[in-house]
C-alpha cells in the first residue's frame, strides 16, 4: 500500500475520525458501518485504506445524510493556519505548471503531470498532499526556474 506512507498521516487521522464520527452521527451498529465502507470501498476497515479509499467512505456517508459540521467557535491552530498557506501555494504551484505549459516546457499540462513532477521533486504522491512549506517552496523554485528557461528561449527565438 505505497500511497499509505506518502499521505500525509495528520491529513489520514483526520479523514478516519470523519469517517467515525459519521458512523455515530448515523447511529450504525460495528456491522452496518462495516457493510456501509465495503459498499464504497470494498474493504471494512479505514487501516486497510489508502487516500482515495478514505475519500470514497466520507462520500458515501455524505450520500446516506451525513452532515460534517466543524466546532463552535474553535480557533484556528497554527498548524491550521499552515493548511491554508499551503493551500495558496498549491494554487501557485498549478499556476506555474500551467504557465510552463503555455511556455512549451512542460508537456502534459494536466494534473497527472503536475503530480509526476512533485513526486520527482518532494517524494510527495499529489500535489493536493503537499502541506509542508518546504515541500511546496521546493516545487515553486524548481517551477520558476523551468519558467525562466522557456521565457529565455521565447526570446532567443524571437
Amino acid at each position: 500500500m505505497a500511497n499509505k506512507t506518502a499521505f500525509p498521516k495528520a491529513e489520514r487521522t483526520r479523514m478516519i475520525r470523519v469517517i467515525h464520527t459519521a458512523k455515530r452521527s448515523l447511529k450504525l451498529s460495528d456491522d452496518e458501518y462495516r457493510d456501509a465502507i465495503e459498499a464504497a470501498t470494498g474493504k471494512r476497515s479505514c487501516s486497510d485504506m489508502d487516500a482515495a479509499e478514505l475519500q470514497g467512505a466520507i462520500e458515501h456517508f455524505r450520500s446516506l445524510g451525513f452532515k460534517p459540521k466543524g466546532k463552535p467557535g474553535k480557533k484556528l491552530s497554527p498548524k491550521t493556519r499552515g493548511t491554508a498557506a499551503a493551500e495558496d501555494q498549491r494554487s501557485k504551484i498549478r499556476a506555474l505548471w500551467i504557465t510552463c505549459y503555455q511556455l512549451g516546457v512542460v508537456e502534459n499540462r494536466y494534473e497527472q503531470g503536475l503530480n509526476a513532477f512533485v513526486r520527482r521533486q518532494t517524494g510527495v504522491d499529489r500535489v493536493d498532499w503537499l502541506v509542508r512549506a518546504d515541500h511546496c517552496n521546493t516545487v515553486i523554485e524548481a517551477l520558476k526556474a523551468m519558467k525562466k528557461r522557456g521565457e529565455d528561449n521565447a526570446g532567443s527565438e524571437a
